[in-house]
């Protein structure tokens, strides 16, 4: 069984290993980890690969497991992720089509963790791809393989993505290193047959 990291709006590498292993899940014990993705995504903006943090709330050592730490609104950051997604996305051919919910996500206080808010964004993502979102769990099964590096952005993936339009690509080229909402803005419900095939083949 494999086990993954709680990130916010993984990148396909993440979403590769989710259809290659079904039975995967997400671990939220492990100890948090500042300047990871476990509170950041890369999306693709008018400046190129552009990073999104959310801020969370400070923690007393030691260091707490991740599905302690407690979102922060500190910052306006909700905002500015609405102005972020909307400046990188508007152009997208399905913005419109998801804009609905992704403000429902972004505003969306009903949950006060880090990994209970990357859960719900983690579900959107799969639930457009049509693959199952992993179920996440605290306790670690036994002879479960934690893989805490997907939570670097350097860590190698074995998928070459298929190109899809950019919405800037004209400007920086085809870029694969970014969040799979980039792929969901630009390819809606046809995401998985025009990149994820290549996935599962």
């Amino acid at each position: 069984m494999i086990a993954l990291p709680s990130l916010f709006c993984p990148s396909t590498v993440y979403i590769e290993t989710l259809v290659k292993h079904p039975e995967a899940i997400v671990y939220t014990g492990e100890l948090y980890q500042k300047q990871t993705l476990r509170n950041r995504c890369t999306l693709m903006t008018a400046n190129g690969p552009t990073d999104f943090s959310i801020p969370v709330k400070k923690y007393t050592y030691p260091t707490p497991p991740t599905a302690e730490i407690l979102l922060s609104e500190h910052g306006a950051w909700r905002h500015r992720l609405e102005q972020t997604l909307r400046s990188a996305y508007r152009s997208a051919p399905f913005w419109g089509h998801y804009e609905e919910q992704l403000l429902g996500l972004i505003y969306n206080e009903n949950t006060l963790t880090l990994t209970g808010y990357n859960e719900l964004w983690l579900e959107f993502i799969c639930r457009v791809l049509d693959i199952a979102a992993p179920s996440s769990v605290i306790q670690l099964p036994t002879g479960a393989d934690f893989r805490p590096e997907y939570g670097d952005p350097s860590f190698p993936s074995s998928v070459t993505m298929p190109r899809y339009w950019q919405v800037f690509e004209e400007k920086y080229g085809f870029i694969s290193s970014v969040s799979a909402l980039d792929l969901v803005l630009c390819e809606g419900p046809y995401a998985q047959a025009t990149a994820l095939n290549s996935i599962k083949g």
